[in-house]
């Protein structure tokens, strides 16, 4: 968990408070706006698979939401944030799934889903390019 250290001690404390103990952890990327920053941090293990977002606006640190890899633009637009913040999160997704997969496959992948797309990830994917 060596991605703790890029944040001051006591936030470290509060960041792993949220990790569970029988789990590995791995920062994933950071996106911002408005002056915040949002951070992902992945988590598998048995029980849990997901990402863990915090934020951090002026030097304080909050946890956002929890989610599992394959609700996060499901359950992006349902916890709160403004559409900007909403939108930035889902970009960063966008472009981390591009990264990697590829755009053959993503694109692939997305309109094999037809109607089953979230309106928040056929969005993101449009922004791309990776929809028309």
């Amino acid at each position: 968990m060596r991605f703790l250290d890029q944040f001051p001690e006591g936030e470290q404390i509060f960041i792993r408070s949220y990790l569970a103990f029988d789990c590995t952890h791995d920062y994933i990327g950071s996106a911002s706006t408005d002056g915040e920053e949002f951070y992902f941090i992945s988590e598998d293990g048995n029980e849990r698979k997901g990402v863990l977002l915090f934020s951090n606006k002026n030097s304080k640190i909050r946890f956002v939401h929890y989610c599992s890899f394959c609700a996060v633009y499901r359950d992006l637009p349902k916890i709160g944030l403004s559409s900007q913040e909403v939108g930035c999160i889902a970009s960063f997704w966008a472009r981390r799934e591009l990264a990697e997969k590829g755009e053959e496959q993503l694109r692939s992948e997305a309109l094999s889903l037809k109607n089953k797309i979230y309106p928040l990830q056929k969005e993101a994917y449009e922004k791309l390019g990776i929809l028309p």
